[in-house]
Parts: C-alpha cells; structure tokens; sequence
C-alpha cells in the first residue's frame, strides 16, 4: 500500500507555485489550467487541437462514441445509384427514385456541370 500523505494549504498567505501529486481528490472544481487537448481530425488529418466545444448539427448527421473517441457521419449519396450511362455511353442522373441532394445539373448539352 503507498505511503500517502495528507497535505492541506490554507490561509490568505497560502501560495505554491507547482504541485506535483500522483492524485488529487475532490470535483477539481478550484483547479484551473488542467486538461488535455482534443485532437479534431477529417478523414484521419488534424484540424485542431484547441477544441473548447463541437455541435454537431443537421439531420444528416449522426454522432457516435466507442471509449474516448467520437465519429461524426454525414449522411451522403451514394453515387453508384444516383448517375447511370445512356445507350450513347453519356453519364446521365439515374431514373431511380432514391432521394439524393442535387449539387449539380445538366446543361443545355445535357452535361452534368456544377449547380449555380
């Protein structure tokens, strides 16, 4: 069993300039300056590290946890089922009737050009 050691600093005169400890005791709720840095990545690379709160928003979006550690998917087209080829080999939308979001559309060519 370690050998603790009960150490209590009061009074208004009470300053320490570091406090080394295997543990502290207590909601921490007085300590400031303590933390560790969440790493924010996208696809695996690093947005940021200083992170003070993420909100996931949108009804596409579904977040989960696995220990530590959050996933945040998108919800998005697959976009096998949404363009088809024509019998003259032109990519064109698919007739099915799977609700996709439309980014882009066909031009007075019938090419598929982004929407403006």
């Amino acid at each position: 069993m370690p050998n603790w050691k009960k150490v209590i600093v009061s009074g208004s005169n009470a300053h320490l300039n570091q406090v080394t400890a295997s543990y502290f005791s207590g909601d921490g709720s007085g300590l400031t300056g303590v933390g560790g840095a969440i790493t924010i990545q996208d696809e695996g690379s690093t947005l940021t590290t200083a992170v003070s709160q993420i909100d996931f928003v949108g009804s596409g979006v579904t977040a989960t946890t696995s220990g530590n550690n959050v996933t945040a998917t998108i919800a998005g087209a697959d976009l096998i089922n949404v363009f088809e080829e024509d019998s003259d080999g032109n990519l064109q939308p698919t007739t099915s009737n799977t609700p996709i979001s439309v980014f882009y559309e066909l031009d007075s060519n019938n090419d598929i050009q982004p929407r403006a």
